[in-house]
């Protein structure tokens, strides 16, 4: 994680930060990620290489979980548990998204970098931390590896969408 870390320092050091809507326009190349989407995650690069790297990881964390749950709906794979009884309907987890994707193909040293820094308790759990108030200075290291996470599901991740023969939902992601 680190050597890609100093890859993004050593790109905005040479290119200056990179242009919001060009990399919007990359990050938006696979149908997974809508064009407001990229935008947003655009900005959280915007934030890093300005030096902001709590803002940055603020803006790309809760992206993780969008670009996830854009997959799984690509994949026709469900995301949202009705209402049963007296329990509410709920959006499923990004631990619980990221279990899914990894069931349908995702690559698994991926799987296990993302599971870990970013949901499980006995990991780093940094999504949790971050966006329950219990991170109180992050640095490169840390929105550097938010920015590769996010940067992953919309560029890495090619979603073949199920067949129309194919009941149950499943799709092989290459």
């Amino acid at each position: 994680g680190s050597i890609r870390i100093e890859a993004l320092k050593k790109i905005a050091e040479r290119w200056g930060p990179i242009d919001e809507t060009d990399l919007a326009s990359f990050l938006s190349q696979h149908d997974h990620v809508p064009t407001g989407l990229a935008l947003a995650i655009s900005r959280s690069f915007g934030c890093f290489f300005a030096g902001d790297f709590e803002g940055a990881a603020l803006r790309a964390v809760p992206r993780i979980d969008r670009v996830a749950r854009q997959i799984l709906l690509k994949m026709k794979a469900p995301v949202f548990r009705p209402p049963f009884g007296k329990a509410p309907g709920q959006y499923s987890g990004l631990g619980v998204m990221l279990e899914s994707l990894h069931a349908r193909g995702l690559d698994d040293s991926w799987y296990r970098f993302l599971i870990t820094y970013l949901t499980r308790p006995e990991g780093m759990n940094f999504r949790n931390e971050l966006l329950h108030g219990s991170e109180d200075d992050v640095d490169r290291l840390h929105a550097g590896l938010a920015l590769i996470a996010v940067l992953y599901l919309s560029i890495g991740v090619h979603v073949s969408e199920p067949s129309s023969n194919d009941d149950d939902g499943h799709a092989e992601m290459p």
